[in-house]
């Protein structure tokens, strides 16, 4: 079972006719400090414990979500009618869905107002795809209210005040704009490939669009075929070995990067950007997301373990 393009059920998000408001109001404790929150690193994606109405669950985080999304089992557990019709962007196509409004909850010591989120089967499709579950996706609403550090080695992620963060640490600091509430930075693929890919730590792999691979002729480059299924359906796409790639003036040797083999509708029919940076790289770094500064600051993290990835049909 294939977990590379598991993100994909939500990467549309981004599209949404509503963009989500973030909520008016919130508490963070020690905001000079930042909050130093454990996190999981399962099969490529990070989960936090969310506690929400005295039910702590784990929650899926998620910078390449347009919006924040909650189980349609928790929703249903907690009493959440729905409203309004939303359409959802998968990889391979859409799927419409509503809106809920969520009571206060907290992610360690964040805590955050009552606010809307879409309503997805999360706890299904991730079931399905690796075994695991979470009782929601934290997307752009709550991820634009700090500067998130994320520490894949470590297990942690930290939240801080933007108004008072000052990245002073080692490493290269790059600009970071915001493209329908995705972040966007430049990523050099084999020297030559070069252009703006959306920064993504909800995605297992990076990805070419589908323009990227029709311009460039990456559909002829060889590698493991596989059948990833997910929201809006399947799609075909070739795991392909590059030789390097380039971010923040680190070069990472051999990335994994996967190649879709049929164009179509979907999250990867985006053609402003190159393609999705997800944590096949990533993981390679400490990063830290500033939404309000515009920029992302990297440390390379040495002797990286290799991704956990698995080969054959499977779903995103």
């Amino acid at each position: 079972m294939n977990l590379g393009m598991l993100k994909l059920l939500i990467a549309g998000l981004a599209a949404l006719a509503s963009p989500l408001t973030p909520p008016a109001s919130r508490c963070l404790a020690a905001p000079s400090d930042g909050v130093v929150v454990p996190a999981q690193f399962i099969e490529n994606h990070i989960y936090v414990t969310v506690k929400m109405a005295g039910i702590e669950r784990p929650w899926l985080l998620d910078c390449g979500a347009g919006g924040s999304v909650i189980d349609q089992g928790l929703a249903a557990e907690l009493g959440l009618a729905r409203s309004g019709e939303v359409e959802a962007v998968g990889a391979a196509g859409s799927v419409k869905t509503a809106f809920v409004t969520v009571p206060a909850f907290s992610v360690g010591g964040v805590k955050l107002d009552s606010q809307p989120m879409v309503v997805l089967d999360v706890a299904g499709l991730l079931r399905r795809a690796a075994g695991t579950t979470a009782a929601g996706i934290l997307g752009y609403d709550f991820f634009s209210q700090f500067v998130t550090r994320v520490d894949f080695a470590g297990q942690t992620v930290t939240f801080y005040q933007p108004e008072s963060f000052d990245y002073r640490g080692p490493g290269s600091t790059i600009p970071m704009r915001t493209q329908t509430n995705l972040p966007v930075v430049e990523l050099r693929v084999d020297d030559s490939l070069r252009g703006p890919w959306r920064l993504d730590i909800g995605a297992s792999v990076a990805v070419f669009h589908h323009d990227a691979v029709r311009r460039s002729g990456l559909a002829g480059r060889s590698g493991v075929e596989r059948v990833a299924m997910g929201m809006g359906g399947a799609q075909r796409n070739r795991w392909v070995q590059f030789a390097n790639a380039e971010l923040a003036g680190f070069k990472v040797d051999r990335p994994l990067i996967s190649v879709p083999l049929e164009a179509g509708p979907g999250a990867l029919a985006a053609a402003d950007v190159v393609g999705t940076l997800g944590n096949s790289i990533l993981h390679n770094f400490v990063l830290y997301l500033d939404y309000k500064g515009g920029a992302s600051s990297w440390r390379r993290v040495p002797g990286s373990a290799s991704p956990t990835c698995r080969t054959g049909a499977g779903s995103r």
